[in-house]
């Protein structure tokens, strides 16, 4: 045997690996995508087929499940901020009227 045989066998089985022209080297294959089918979710934002235990779209980026709430601060942390403004003003002028 010669001593670029191995050498020739591993390069040749690179090549095999390689994505061939023409395919999306970014997303899934679509063996993976027919293999998983029944478990798959689709991007809301660009509507591309995802698993569905993924927390970001591969094509667009979009953040799935992780829905921004847009009611604002809780009602607990307005009041908790008030009443220390409160007593901080009270303090303030605790000085100022005696």
């Amino acid at each position: 045997m010669c001593s670029r045989g191995p050498r020739v066998a591993a390069i040749l089985m690179l090549m095999a690996r390689a994505p061939r022209r023409g395919e999306d080297e970014d997303g899934p294959l679509d063996e993976d995508l027919d293999r998983f089918s029944g478990a798959t979710q689709a991007c809301p934002k660009c509507g591309t087929e995802l698993h569905d235990d993924v927390e970001l779209c591969w094509k667009c980026g979009h953040a799935l499940g992780a829905e921004v709430d847009q009611k604002g601060l809780p009602k607990w942390v307005l009041v908790t901020v008030g009443v220390v403004l409160l007593a901080m003003l009270a303090w303030m002028m605790r000085g100022v009227v005696a």
